[in-house]
């Protein structure tokens, strides 16, 4: 039976340092969250950058420990995964994995957790698990899910997968999100549509700002680094009809490339206001194209198992064009952009409100709705 609850019993939100879509997701779930329940306290732990987690909370949370409970995948860019620093990081992670367990069991008895929410940690769920805490995963996938497509043979892959899985297994429920394998190791799963919410379009003021013209083409590149040598750049800078758009904190200097501050113009109003995306194959960009209806170019990612499921079902939501890798260093994608830009095809609705339907869920598993396990 897992323990009741007492008043005061904070929910901890344990996040991916891995990217940004984690954090992104997972911050609207929190936010929810504490709408609907704002009596609870919520703790959040991560490893994603505290300036993106306070962007998007504020100090409505209790408290944010900058602390990372797994390594994910190495990437040498936003596309490219550095298959042997990953794999060494993994070991060192599987060598400390029962002290992390004991530790993070100490600190959720100390605090009197109430639940414990992990997208996608899993030593959280074994620390939660042992002092028979609600345990919630919030996911479109896990990390043994992923770490098997990386199985050359070597032991490093099939000890992460086993570990990984046999604490995933642990876990009192899945809060499964839209494009995600079957994710059969979870006894009981909740499928939770799309993770989004529609930000503002505001591109008179973003024109104003950037200092371009009405009919120029707004193309954002949804990175925050500048993954493109200077020669794909050139190229891409040759066409006087398309202006190319990097978020915060991406530096950029060359001409028809604009870095927008995320102080000017948030990233959800950003993606509104643009007339086409160009990101890597990620849950949160695809995400937030959906629901705000915006055409999107998606760079493959051969290195992440994610990008398969992506890349077959963004098109059926929203006019989606993929390119390569190698296209994509080399700035050859300016066809995929016209191409979406000038898609009207009918594409199928998407249900959104998924961070809602989280909370809710969460709250059952904090305390159990007239002493039921789970509500």
């Amino acid at each position: 039976m897992l323990q009741g609850s007492k008043p005061g019993s904070p929910v901890v939100f344990y996040i991916s340092g891995h990217g940004l879509g984690h954090a992104s997701r997972t911050c609207q779930i929190v936010g929810a969250f504490i709408r609907g329940y704002p009596e609870i306290p919520v703790r959040v732990v991560s490893g994603a950058p505290v300036w993106f987690i306070r962007e998007r909370l504020g100090d409505a949370i209790s408290s944010l420990e900058d602390r990372t409970l797994d390594v994910g995948l190495v990437q040498v860019d936003p596309i490219r995964v550095d298959r042997k620093l990953s794999a060494d990081r993994i070991t060192a992670l599987l060598e400390q994995w029962d002290g992390l367990v004991d530790r993070e069991s100490a600190h959720l008895k100390e605090i009197s957790a109430g639940a414990v929410v992990c997208d996608v940690p899993a030593v959280p769920v074994e620390a939660a698990h042992r002092l028979s805490i609600p345990a919630v995963v919030s996911a479109n996938f896990t990390w043994d899910w992923i770490y098997q497509g990386y199985d050359d043979g070597s032991a490093v892959w099939k000890r992460a997968v086993a570990r990984f899985r046999r604490a995933y297994a642990r876990a009192d429920l899945l809060l499964k999100m839209p494009f995600s394998p079957s994710m059969e190791n979870f006894g009981r799963r909740i499928e939770i549509p799309l993770i989004s919410t529609p930000g503002r379009n505001r591109r008179a003021q973003l024109e104003a700002l950037l200092g371009v013209p009405r009919e120029r083409l707004l193309v954002l590149l949804a990175f925050s680094s500048v993954p493109l040598e200077p020669e794909a750049m050139d190229r891409l800078a040759r066409d006087p009809g398309v202006r190319f758009l990097l978020p915060e904190p991406a530096k950029v200097h060359h001409r028809g490339f604009q870095t927008v501050s995320r102080r000017a113009i948030e990233f959800g109003d950003l993606v509104a206001s643009v007339d086409v995306v160009v990101s890597k194959s990620g849950f949160g960009i695809v995400s937030d194209c959906i629901a705000n209806r915006k055409p999107l170019v998606l760079v493959e990612r051969p290195d992440f198992p994610e990008s398969e499921l992506l890349v077959r079902e963004a098109p059926e939501y929203i006019p989606c064009r993929v390119v390569s890798a190698e296209d994509f260093y080399e700035g050859k994608f300016l066809a995929a952009v016209y191409a979406v830009a000038s898609d009207r095809t009918s594409k199928r609705p998407a249900v959104m409100g998924g961070a809602a339907l989280a909370a809710e869920w969460i709250r059952k598993m904090w305390y159990p709705a007239r002493g039921q396990r789970g509500g």
